[in-house]
């Protein structure tokens, strides 16, 4: 009797499912073109984990990530070459749209650069005019960092 109760059970609730699925499946947008939800965007392309910059004896870097939904909350380690073998780390949360994350950080003076990603790699490019990040002499954060 209990093995019937259950399979009934699974049964209904498989069919509740299969009409929820189906009822998110027509979705559309005011323009009418089919609704893409956040999660969806997120499951596609999460772009959690560690990103590494080697630029031999001239320095190199590290990059973390962690997504949560449409934000990055991101940690930067940079070590530039001789002979001072300046460093410099920063940390923050931006929000991410179309794989690009524009980082504008104000703790030590004009600091923005965007974090292009890709399926495994990490592309970081600073605007010219705003990169006082806080870090070293001669330090910049710009480069390839490659997933780990």
């Amino acid at each position: 009797m209990k093995s019937t109760l259950l399979k009934m059970f699974l049964l209904v609730l498989a069919i509740a499912n299969l009409q929820a699925c189906r009822d998110n499946a027509g979705a559309k947008t005011d323009t009418g073109a089919p609704a893409e939800t956040e999660a969806t965007q997120t499951e596609a392309a999460n772009f959690s984990g560690t990103y590494g910059y080697d630029n031999g004896e001239n320095g190199g870097g590290e990059l973390r990530v962690e997504q949560k939904g449409s934000e990055i909350e991101f940690s930067i380690r940079i070590v530039a070459g001789p002979p001072a073998y300046n460093q410099g780390s920063l940390m923050g949360k931006a929000s991410l749209k179309d794989n690009v994350v524009e980082v504008n950080v104000q703790d030590y003076g004009d600091c923005r650069f965007t974090i292009t990603f890709s399926e495994n790699e990490a592309r970081i490019v600073s605007d010219e005019n705003a990169r006082s990040c806080g870090f070293g002499n001669g330090v910049i954060a710009d480069g390839v960092y490659k997933k780990k």
